[in-house]
């Protein structure tokens, strides 16, 4: 799950600096729902084949959502303060591997 947070920080730095305009990332395997302004999480039973495939089994897919569904619940994002909605999901993406180290 940390290495899925540094992906997306890295993803959206890379679109800020490149001051690219973004495409579909519907399509990308994530347990997280992506907004223009922030994310959420998924329910179980709504991840995609695509996500599940990313691991060793059903049992390590579990676990990695008992994770990210506990770090949502003990701690709380704080957007930073910006007009800039790549740079809210980047201090998004780093608050979150901050929860999960």
């Amino acid at each position: 799950m940390y290495n899925h947070c540094q992906f997306w920080e890295a993803f959206y730095k890379w679109v800020d600096d490149k001051n690219e305009s973004l495409t579909d990332i519907s399509e990308f395997p994530s347990p997280l729902k992506l907004y223009g302004n922030g994310f959420g999480l998924r329910r179980y039973d709504k991840l995609t084949p695509a996500w599940k495939a990313c691991f060793f089994d059903e049992d390590d897919c579990h676990k990695a959502d008992t994770l990210i569904k506990h770090t949502f619940r003990r701690n709380a994002i704080k957007w930073p303060e910006t007009n800039n909605d790549y740079e809210k999901m980047i201090g998004g993406f780093q608050q979150l591997q901050q929860f999960l180290r």
